[in-house]
């Protein structure tokens, strides 16, 4: 049976954390989760949806604090110091979790690179771009990222 007080938490946080986009589409059959949207199609049990949820809280309580660059290798804080300084708290709690990533072509952003490593709990927040879904794969994973895909299908 679906939780729904945990769906509407996952959506409340979602929507905090990405203001102005479209919420995923939730459904529940055979005791899995589908979470759709915003380029994303995941199935996962109600551990993975808490843990999402809990992921977009914490973005939602560090972006407007400093990084927090503890327990982060060179290259990662590297990585959080370079990023715009509003993202620099989420980035750090990011690689700090080896976050659930997928790769994905971007054309949102014309001055970026057309390669983008996205967070699975949140499709809208990208941790690179890069030139290829090769180099986007390599540095995910020196980053120490948890690469759930790499679809050159996706959008």
């Amino acid at each position: 049976m679906m939780n729904q007080q945990l769906v509407d938490e996952y959506l409340e946080a979602f929507r905090q954390a990405n203001p102005g986009l479209p919420l995923p589409t939730v459904s529940f059959s055979r005791g899995r989760y589908r979470l759709s949207g915003n380029g994303v199609e995941k199935g996962m049990r109600a551990a993975e949806v808490v843990r999402m949820r809990d992921t977009l809280r914490r973005r939602i309580r560090t972006d407007s604090r400093r990084p927090n660059l503890e327990g982060l290798t060179t290259l990662q804080r590297d990585h959080v110091l370079r990023v715009f300084p509003e993202t620099q708290a989420s980035m750090a709690e990011y690689l700090r979790l080896g976050a659930e990533v997928f790769i994905v072509r971007q054309d949102e952003v014309p001055d970026a690179p057309p390669v983008a490593i996205a967070v699975l709990s949140d499709p809208t927040y990208w941790i690179d771009c890069l030139e290829s879904e090769d180099a986007a794969l390599a540095h995910a994973e020196m980053l120490g990222l948890t690469i759930t895909s790499a679809s050159s299908a996706a959008q």
